[in-house]
């Protein structure tokens, strides 16, 4: 048998954006198939959190820490995608939390009010950015990063990678200045693994 693939480095906070896709999922299909399983000693995940291993009796527990981000353009089918695998890890026995952004605290919920009010016409990108950037600072630190130190899995409806993307390059703000601002936001809390669904809205 081969040899498993070492574990990717890079810096904390590096994009995980750029993903070598095996085919085009279409909106119908989802990802129940995708399945995550305790691996053997000899796998090793890509920049994934130590698994936590709990001693209950006479038996041993391994708990799995990961944190899954969805990316992809509106009406792509992220949410429902995100609803399906964590209701499936959830059967699995895995402490599964699901979040959005913006939102999904009360702080940021506030926030996420102003970005979607279309009556909030003369936002200047840069606000835009630092607005979506508060909201993420709230959500890592209040339910993202605490459910993850308790041994749990987190799937995210969007994360940094969107700000990349929509006030990035769609908007012209310097990367660098993204980055930044992103580090500070997230506490350089970067996802174990991101699903880009790349395929046209239907």
């Amino acid at each position: 048998a081969r040899p498993p693939p070492p574990a990717r480095s890079g810096a904390r906070g590096e994009s995980r954006l750029a993903l070598v896709r095996q085919r085009t999922l279409s909106k119908s299909e989802n990802f129940q198939r995708v399945i995550c399983k305790i691996p053997n000693p000899n796998f090793q995940i890509p920049n994934c959190r130590p698994f936590g291993i709990w001693v209950l009796g006479f038996g041993i527990f391994l708990r799995l820490r990961l944190f899954i981000t969805f990316e992809g353009p509106e009406g792509s089918g992220k949410s429902t995608q995100c609803h399906l695998l964590a209701g499936h890890l959830a059967s699995l026995g895995h402490n599964v939390l699901r979040v959005r952004e913006p939102g999904d605290t009360e702080i940021s919920q506030q926030v996420r009010q102003i970005l979607m009010d279309m009556k909030n016409k003369s936002m200047f990108p840069a606000t835009e950015f630092l607005l979506f950037s508060s909201a993420r600072a709230q959500l890592v630190r209040e339910k993202i990063r605490p459910h993850l130190d308790g041994g749990g899995i987190v799937i995210c409806d969007r994360y940094y990678d969107s700000s990349l993307a929509y006030q990035g390059y769609g908007h012209g703000i310097p990367l660098e200045t993204i980055r930044a601002v992103t580090a500070l936001a997230t506490d350089s809390l970067a996802p174990d693994l991101t699903l880009l669904l790349d395929i046209d809205p239907e």
